[in-house]
């Protein structure tokens, strides 16, 4: 995200120099000269109006960058007014022009599509980059007070379309460091903070009065990152595969992300019904890592309100919250002879509705309105069985590229309607047994289930009617078969998987 308000030319700027010859210092003229090619490199052609170099400080007018993407024919420019180089002691200080202009044009794909066209451009103030050290260890140092990004035209066939959007950031302040290991690749390692970030987004209906407004707010951001690269000069920056092939020779690359405050409103008139929507959440934070050995990801929302009220909606307002919405994995990539550690984890936690939803499917109040939670955590062992990083490899395969050698439940928590489902687990899985359970090797081990409230539960709904008789028995009978009562509406069953295959509960067997 932070990329959206430091300028493009930054990032040129950072791998231009890690690409320079050694010398004890670094000049203008090199992060100029590195510039240019790293971005011609990558298929930009960059234009300069006017180049002047006074004493060492380099001064490039009306610069402009565009490039067309090949897999949509779509054409990007970013256009400086002015940029200047300049050497302060034994580093080289860059600053740029207040204004930065942008523009995307995208051709119509097939006929019936119209050509599209989008023009904007950032203000930015008090933008600075500090480059020190030698060209094998460079501390970057940037910060940027405000920046105001305005969408100035959306064409389409030529037709200017109604939509309007302004973003405004302050604060923005990043340390990164760049080295240059033997071998021709390069490493890059950074922290970087934002402050405040507001938005807003328009679009009215042409010819009619509807329209869609959104408007948002940031309180902060973090950011942390490190990537390593092999020699970038052997790839074909066009070619889609050619990370797949980067990552084979060693591309590596983490980050983590971390959000403050957050809130998001959203308009609407359509078909002369109004809307509203209001999100707000606590904090959030994004995380991943991607090497040739492993990836890992992970994602969360926290303290999250949603509001929704709409002429269309059969009762007023509708407010939903959540504690948490969260997603991790951590799967390992290599093809080897021996399993590897692996996690996955999934979490829901405390999703509640008003009163006034419930009011439409319990209006008599017979079930429990508690917030529920859905929570699976498992780690263990991977056996990877082919290389997870040729794509057609993985398409011969006809079948899953990993084979789980042990797996542990360390989480599982499932609650609503006043029932609550607990448990854990382990399991190891034999690969020499021979034995197996729907053609996957045979997992030896057992799981701890402990269900709270289900008989009340299935009482509730039989009321209501959502359960017929026979069918409430039936559960309740399933319970009493497979489980073991030790207290009021309270049950625990032991389900085990023995080394000859046989599936028990209770040791009362199911298979």
């Amino acid at each position: 995200m932070r990329n959206r308000f430091f300028p493009a030319i930054l990032v040129a700027a950072i791998s231009a120099v890690a690409v320079a010859p050694a010398q004890a210092a670094l000049t203008s003229q090199q992060i100029r000269d590195q510039l240019i090619s790293i971005y011609r490199s990558m298929g930009y052609t960059v234009a300069i109006g006017e180049e002047v170099d006074n004493a060492g400080t380099i001064t490039l007018d009306s610069l402009t960058m565009s490039r067309e993407i090949p897999q949509s024919g779509a054409t990007i420019s970013v256009s400086y007014d002015k940029i200047t180089l300049s050497p302060n002691g034994d580093a080289v200080e860059m600053t740029i022009s207040p204004n930065i202009n942008f523009s995307v044009d995208i051709p119509a794909e097939r006929p019936g599509r119209k050509d599209v066209s989008v023009a904007a451009h950032m203000v930015t103030t008090d933008f600075r980059a500090m480059f020190s050290g030698d060209v094998s260890n460079i501390k970057a140092e940037v910060s940027l007070a405000k920046a105001i990004f305005t969408l100035d035209d959306v064409l389409s066939a030529g037709q200017k379309m109604p939509a309007t959007a302004s973003l405004v950031a302050h604060d923005s302040s990043g340390t990164y460091q760049l080295g240059l290991p033997d071998g021709g690749g390069r490493t890059i390692d950074g922290d970087a903070t934002l402050g405040n970030v507001v938005f807003s987004i328009g679009i009215d209906e042409p010819g009619g009065k509807g329209y869609v407004k959104a408007s948002g707010s940031l309180a902060g951001l973090q950011q942390s990152f490190s990537v390593s690269t092999p020699d970038l000069s052997k790839y074909d920056m066009n070619d889609p595969t050619a990370v797949i092939t980067m990552i084979k020779d060693g591309l590596s690359v983490s980050g983590s992300l971390a959000l403050g405050k957050m809130a998001v409103q959203v308009d609407s008139l359509v078909r002369n019904k109004t809307s509203n929507v209001a999100v707000t959440s606590d904090s959030g934070n994004f995380g991943i890592s991607l090497s040739r050995d492993r990836v890992s990801y992970g994602i969360a929302e926290n303290g999250v309100r949603i509001r929704i009220a709409s002429q269309q909606l059969p009762i007023p307002e509708i407010k939903v919250g959540y504690d948490q919405l969260a997603l991790n994995f951590d799967l390992p990539l290599a093809q080897a002879s021996a399993p590897s550690d692996f996690s996955v984890s999934v979490a829901l936690r405390n999703l509640a509705v008003d009163d006034a939803v419930w009011s439409m499917f319990d209006p008599g109040g017979m079930l429990v309105h508690d917030p529920a939670t859905l929570a699976v955590a498992l780690s263990g062992k991977l056996l990877v069985l082919t290389d997870l990083l040729d794509p057609e490899k993985v398409a011969q395969m006809g079948g899953p590229p990993w084979i789980p050698t042990a797996i542990n439940l360390n989480e599982l928590t499932a609650s609503a309607l006043g029932a609550i489902l607990t448990g854990k687990g382990s399991f190891k899985v034999d690969m020499s047994s021979g034995k197996t359970i729907n053609g996957l090797p045979l997992p030896v081990g057992a799981v701890d289930l402990d269900l709270k409230g289900a008989y009340g539960l299935i009482d509730s709904l039989a009321s209501m009617g959502l359960l017929k008789d026979k069918q409430a028995m039936g559960f309740k009978g399933m319970l009493g078969a497979f489980a073991k009562p030790v207290g009021e509406d309270h049950v625990t069953s032991r389900i085990e998987v023995t080394q000859e295959g046989e599936i028990t509960a209770n040791g009362q067997r199911l298979k």
